[in-house]
């Protein structure tokens, strides 16, 4: 996970290029920006920086995790996410989330807070073949366009996969309806056990095969070599990050050694992940992307094999 919202440093587009860059030769399978607009912290936009890195690598997926669909229209999206997979030779995965922590948001944005759900599960459909390169009409008048194709289409046939964020019991209903994945996050590995299960069960229901679709979960790590500074380092940020009371979030964060994290990952690969996306949580972010890609990646394999 490549920071671009800064509770202590916003970093600049060279160190982001470069932690990308250090990254992709380190073999990381893929590289994952967030989405706000409005956010506790400074935030850059994440189809721009997603933009950059398609110049920046060569080799890693570069996905959006996830973006707050509800808060634009369906054209603009299907637009940007086309461009990229472009840009990038098809390496584009389009995560979608609901958002709705952020109130101002959805004010700023004049979307509606109360429909967000409902508007993403029309949206994926009308996405899927506008990216595509297929006409599209919104569903039932909702954005107001008709027989709408835009060109070029994504080089992914049939335009980038879509992997639905969330943990909600709708977030989980969607992912297992409508997508090609799953982002989990703020949760353990138990409970990702279970809500994969759920989302399995939503697309067999849906007669959908459960195999093709995606398990991947968001883990926020704080690695030093120093267990006590890496859980300091870890505690601070997340406070910081997300403006709450650190009881509220603290077990999220797993923190350590590069070995104590990867041990405590491996807990996830037991519960199904497939894809695991570590997002930094620390003073300094680009030095815990190298801290991550560097010293914990490498022994996530002997778990995994």
């Amino acid at each position: 996970m490549l920071p671009n919202e800064f509770p202590h440093r916003v970093a600049t587009g060279e160190e982001i290029i470069a932690a990308a860059r250090r990254a992709d030769e380190l073999g990381v399978d893929a590289l994952w920006v967030g989405d706000h607009v409005m956010s506790h912290t400074p935030v850059l936009d994440c189809f721009s920086v997603l933009a950059m890195l398609t110049a920046a690598t060569r080799h890693p997926v570069l996905a959006s995790g996830v973006l707050i669909a509800p808060l634009r229209h369906p054209v603009l999206i299907a637009k940007a996410a086309m461009t990229i997979d472009h840009l990038s030779g098809g390496r584009f995965t389009l995560g979608l989330g609901v958002g709705g922590e952020i109130p101002q948001e959805f004010q700023a944005c004049d979307a509606d807070l109360r429909r967000r759900g409902k508007r993403t599960d029309s949206m994926i459909e009308v996405l899927r073949d506008l990216m595509g390169g297929e006409p599209a009409s919104s569903p039932n008048g909702s954005w107001g366009f008709t027989d709408v194709r835009l060109e070029p289409p994504a080089i992914q046939s049939g335009g980038p996969p879509v992997v639905v964020g969330g943990r909600s019991a709708a977030a989980l209903r969607r992912a297992g309806r409508l997508a090609d994945g799953w982002l989990g996050y703020f949760m353990t590995a138990e409970r990702f056990q279970k809500s994969w299960v759920s989302i399995e069960s939503h697309a067999t229901d849906s007669g959908r095969d459960p195999g093709s679709l995606l398990p991947a979960v968001l883990v926020f790590c704080s690695v030093d070599d120093d267990a006590a500074a890496a859980r300091s380092r870890g505690d601070r940020w997340l406070v910081d990050q997300f403006h709450v009371e650190l009881e509220k979030v603290q077990r999220y964060c797993i923190s350590g050694t590069p070995a104590q994290v990867a041990d405590q990952l491996s807990a996830f690969l037991d519960a199904g992940a497939r894809h695991l996306v570590l997002a930094s949580a620390g003073t300094d972010p680009m030095d815990q992307v190298s801290a991550l890609a560097e010293g914990v990646m490498p022994l996530l394999g002997n778990y995994a094999a």
